[in-house]
């Protein structure tokens, strides 16, 4: 799990806490054509924020990682963790005990004006 973490890199000041890991990936020869090419990413997103909202629920600390990998770390990490080529990564979770108290890191957050745009069709 060390090397995993590491390899990912995106976890510093933070993995050594973490005891689990699940590593979400999704199988791209399920959906069919080439049109649906983006089915995986979308669809295990989604599946890995839903996962992230039931470990919450379960007072189950998690994390999740990035998985947008160059291409020689993205083989680095397959080999480590014995994915096959038919699947693409789609996030990492670190997991674990969270402490009674804790710091939570703030992100600006921009106003939804300046984000979105509303488009009306009326036919």
């Amino acid at each position: 799990m060390n090397d995993i973490l590491q390899k990912q890199g995106g976890n510093r000041g933070f993995g050594q806490l973490a005891n689990k890991q699940i590593i979400i990936v999704s199988e791209v020869g399920v959906f069919g054509s080439d049109g649906k090419r983006n089915s995986a990413f979308i669809n295990g997103g989604m599946f890995g924020m839903n996962l992230l909202y039931a470990l919450h629920y379960e007072k189950i600390a998690a994390c999740i990682l990035n998985c947008s990998n160059w291409p020689k770390k993205d083989l680095e990490l397959r080999k480590l963790c014995k994915i096959k080529e038919s699947e693409e990564f789609i996030a990492m979770l670190t997991c674990g005990n969270s402490p009674e108290n804790f710091r939570l890191a703030l992100s600006k957050r921009y106003n939804i004006k300046e984000i979105s745009k509303v488009i009306l069709f009326i036919v």
